[in-house]
């Protein structure tokens, strides 16, 4: 099982690898869509900030009110990056909306989201395995498992990322 310490680095880690794959694209890039149906990266980043922001306030409020048993079923730790995958079936609650006009506000709702995803953690004294939240898609993840998910969510969507700049009419020079 992966520590609290490793989970908060993880989150660290896949942040700032997503970020580094926004960095330096032009406006043309960043707002680019091949069609209507499918996100820009600046959707994504919006979506990857309001969901993180979501996942915050579930370890925030809800954490800490819901003590697991010590035989509680849960996911593996090392299931959590397979099964998040981009444009899966799941909630719609951080669907892209335009909450961010500037590229800047997107990227710094990213920062500030992980910021207090990693102070919350690092401050809290709680074993975070002890305690557990359902998820609507995979059942009860631990704390610390809430963490990796984080970091998995969020390392999806840098995969994400790739894929909206590897579309043969993606923006070059721009």
């Amino acid at each position: 099982m992966n520590s609290k310490r490793v989970a908060i680095d993880r989150v660290r880690m896949t942040t700032d690898e997503f970020l580094r794959h926004v960095e330096g694209v032009s406006d043309a890039q960043w707002h680019f869509k091949e069609t209507p149906e499918q996100w820009s990266l600046a959707d994504t980043v919006e979506h990857v900030a309001v969901a993180n922001q979501l996942m915050l306030t579930t370890l925030t409020k809800r954490l800490l009110l819901s003590p697991l048993a010590t035989d509680a079923a849960r996911v593996p730790d090392d299931a959590l990056p397979q099964v998040l995958a981009p444009g899966g079936a799941g909630p719609n609650t951080a669907d892209p909306t335009g909450r961010w006009p500037a590229r800047t506000q997107a990227v710094s709702a990213v920062v500030a989201t992980r910021d207090d995803v990693v102070a919350w953690a690092e401050h809290t004294t709680e074993d975070l395995r002890q305690f557990g939240s359902q998820h609507v898609l995979f059942g009860v993840l631990d704390g610390v498992q809430w963490l990796l998910f984080i970091a998995a969510h969020t390392a999806g969507h840098t995969r994400q990322l790739n894929e909206i700049k590897a579309r043969r009419a993606y923006p070059v020079g721009v």
